[in-house]
């Protein structure tokens, strides 16, 4: 293509300088432009990760706290993270329960089974909520243990002050009978 200027015909030309700065230009805007766009997405996978954490930590907590009933101390307590967006959002957190023994042993039992039972109400514990579960599991097994004394100690009790034992009514009958040979030694 030709342009004609004052008479005379002029073919145009572009400097090959100009040329290769805007090719330049360009690919200095896209490698730009795919690095933003790289930066976003990762962004918005982290976001999208923490939105997901946070329904996940605070569904686990309210699983402990609906479990504890009134075992319960402390509601959850959170700890965030920011967000791109500029919002805080739960990357963990914790319930406080009471996990001491109750007064009597029947008492410890059913307070170790609800120990136990809020503990693993998550559908999926952590480490520290099977570490509490194995600890209410040991007082459990404790207040089991001190209930069966407990019976073993009244059947005893109960059979030496009953008036029908067999032992009682031996004696009882024989008191005044000194033929009668002892065969209990």
């Amino acid at each position: 293509m030709n342009i004609q200027f004052n008479g005379h015909f002029y073919k145009p030309t572009l400097d090959s300088n100009y040329l290769s700065n805007k090719r330049n230009d360009n690919k200095e805007f896209d490698q730009s432009k795919i690095k933003n766009t790289r930066e976003e997405q990762k962004e918005n996978k982290k976001l999208e990760e923490l939105k997901k954490r946070d329904q996940e930590v605070r569904r686990h907590e309210q699983a402990h706290i609906a479990a504890a009933q009134d075992l319960l101390i402390r509601g959850a307590n959170y700890k965030y993270e920011k967000g791109s967006d500029g919002k805080m959002y739960a990357v963990s957190g914790d319930v406080a329960i009471d996990v001491s023994e109750g007064k009597t042993p029947k008492e410890t039992l059913k307070k170790a089974k609800k120990i136990i039972k809020s503990a693993l109400a998550p559908q999926d514990p952590s480490s520290k909520d099977k570490e509490v579960a194995a600890q209410a599991r040991k007082m459990e097994q404790k207040a089991k243990r001190e209930i069966m004394e407990e019976k073993l100690e009244e059947r005893s009790l109960n059979h030496e002050t009953n008036e029908t034992s067999p032992i009682k009514q031996y004696n009882s009958s024989n008191i005044n009978n000194k033929s009668t040979i002892d065969y209990f030694a």
